[in-house]
């Protein structure tokens, strides 16, 4: 529906701006409510006064990756929270040169380009455990003092719909849509009275509480599956020089050497010599591959369109896509998973898993597989066996068996020949039990942050 905005000239060359999106009703009414609260400047409380970011060097330079620096992009940085599936990592060299944009603790990061507004403004504050790390120049770091703002209080400001409209409002929609850091650094930000900094400050505590905890139970089901394979206390490590029989070669049909490091083997002797035994994946699943949209099936309305870049062993967060109500109507029969069904990722990021915990009302990407337990293996516990999937057990099977070309692929036919454990079912209770209750704890935390984003904006609406 078309919208109407009664502007002044002088308001057109006051703000510089001649585009209408600028001067959209909501915006107006948005900076005009912002403008009678007392505010200040995201700058006020930078001792730099700047907000910076930096850039993603040549990979035709080695020397510049391949080190331990978490290399941040637009798909890590999520709501609320930093992904830590990094596709690069940077070396101390590149790092040293970029020292500026080196992430410390208590850093406000938030997304300033990309091709989708749903991307843009994504804000997360920095942890001791998202470090060592460093940005590229989709994103913008906000350094503040915390003697001049709680670094929580303004990340949950940040994360609310009113910092949202107001970057949406000042951001050019171009072919993408973009900030610039000085834009960033003249975002106004309510100044709250103490109690209710103290509120939010506590939620927030209790958040990360029950976020931490919840990562320590996944662990804990991580190492009894790690020592129940005997692969906890040894360690599989990548050879530098390394030689194969030309039997072995025409048996796999294989010619790259990366195929034939010997790391596989170890791990498959150990998965073969486990003492209650193991199957190939093809005996335990049956599966189904869903349908790519061709780009005309893409819209900016109706159903979500889930990715792989929309997607983690936790859930999905930030969906880009939608597909159009016909579209919908045509797949909704047969591309909408079930409950209890398991979701594995075969391109891109492969062996991502996560299991259903309600029917799917989106529709999925082809670079999914939708497994379901045979009969024979039906009473598996479903989350034990997503913990094996998302385990190195299966990562460095899928990591022999991938066509590592221009995009990451896992071919189902050898999927079916990665082989898995079979867990004793006590252990599998255990272990499902401490997955259940981690994700249990990490939506917990997820609702308290809600929780605190909500008092934010309700404190912005009573004035």
């Amino acid at each position: 529906m078309s919208q109407i905005s009664h502007i002044k000239y002088k308001d057109v060359i006051e703000a510089w701006r001649f585009d209408a999106d600028f001067f959209r009703p909501e915006y107006l009414e948005l900076r005009e409510k912002l403008s009678n609260i007392k505010c200040n400047k995201i700058k006020s409380f930078i001792p730099s006064s700047k907000v910076i970011t930096w850039h993603t060097p040549s990979k035709q330079n080695d020397k510049f990756y391949w080190g331990n620096i978490n290399f941040i992009k637009t798909d890590n940085l999520r709501e609320n929270y930093i992904n830590h599936n990094f596709n690069d990592f940077l070396s101390e060299l590149w790092n040293e040169e970029i020292k500026s944009s080196q992430l410390k603790k208590w850093d406000i990061i938030v997304t300033i380009i990309w091709a989708s507004e749903k991307v843009v403004w994504r804000v997360s504050i920095v942890r001791e455990e998202d470090l060592p790390a460093n940005i590229n120049q989709n994103i913008a770091l906000i350094r503040v003092n915390p003697d001049l703002i709680n670094p929580d209080l303004l990340n949950i400001y940040l994360n609310s719909k009113y910092w949202r409209w107001y970057l949406h409002s000042i951001s050019r929609q171009t072919e993408q849509v973009n900030l610039n850091c000085k834009e960033v650094e003249n975002v106004l930000v309510p100044l709250f009275n103490n109690n209710i900094q103290q509120s939010i400050s506590e939620i927030v505590q209790k958040a990360y509480n029950k976020k931490q905890l919840s990562k320590q139970l996944y662990h804990e089901a991580e190492d009894l599956l790690l020592r129940e394979i005997w692969l906890k206390e040894h360690t599989i490590s990548h050879t530098l020089t390394f030689s194969t029989t030309k039997k072995a070669v025409d048996e796999a049909w294989r010619y790259d050497a990366d195929y034939f490091q010997p790391k596989y083997d170890e791990l498959i002797e150990k998965i073969e010599n486990y003492k209650w035994g193991w199957d190939y994946v093809e005996n335990l699943f049956k599966y189904k591959k869903w349908f790519e949209p061709w780009a005309e099936a893409y819209t900016q309305e109706w159903i979500d369109f889930i990715r792989v870049s929309d997607f983690t062993k936790f859930w999905i967060d930030g969906v880009e896509k939608k597909i159009s109500e016909k579209m919908y109507d045509e797949l909704k029969e047969n591309y909408q998973a079930k409950k209890w069904e398991i979701l594995f990722t075969k391109d891109w990021t492969i062996w991502i898993t996560y299991v259903l915990k309600e029917d799917l009302k989106w529709i999925i990407s082809s670079a999914f597989l939708r497994l379901n337990l045979k009969e024979e293996y039906e009473n598996y516990e479903k989350e034990c066996l997503a913990l094996i999937l998302n385990s190195i057990i299966c990562k460095l099977q899928v990591e022999r068996f991938s066509w590592w070309a221009l995009i990451s692929h896992l071919k189902p036919s050898d999927f079916e020949k990665i082989k898995l454990p079979l867990i004793n079912s006590e252990l599998q209770k255990e272990i499902s039990d401490k997955i259940k209750e981690s994700f249990k704890l990490r939506n917990e935390s997820k609702e308290l942050l809600e929780q605190a984003k909500k008092m934010v904006e309700d404190e912005i609406e009573k004035e």
